[in-house]
């Protein structure tokens, strides 16, 4: 299953906006782009039912002799 991406994404978020002590590089507030990390996460989370289909996996014909 492709939940490891979005679990990801959410993780690096938490990271950025909770465990960071200096909120901010070169302008950029690493904690709204910690929050926008989570939001983005979330939402490929809650995309997955909708895009996961049945299971395509090819299996190989056997061939005896």
């Amino acid at each position: 299953m492709p939940i490891g991406g979005p679990l990801t994404v959410i993780a690096f978020g938490a990271i950025l906006t909770f465990a960071l002590a200096d909120g901010s590089v070169g302008g950029l507030d690493l904690r709204v782009a910690g929050v926008i990390l989570i939001l983005g996460g979330a939402l490929g989370l809650a995309r997955l039912p909708a895009t996961a289909g049945p299971d395509q996996r090819r299996t190989a014909a056997r061939r005896d002799g």
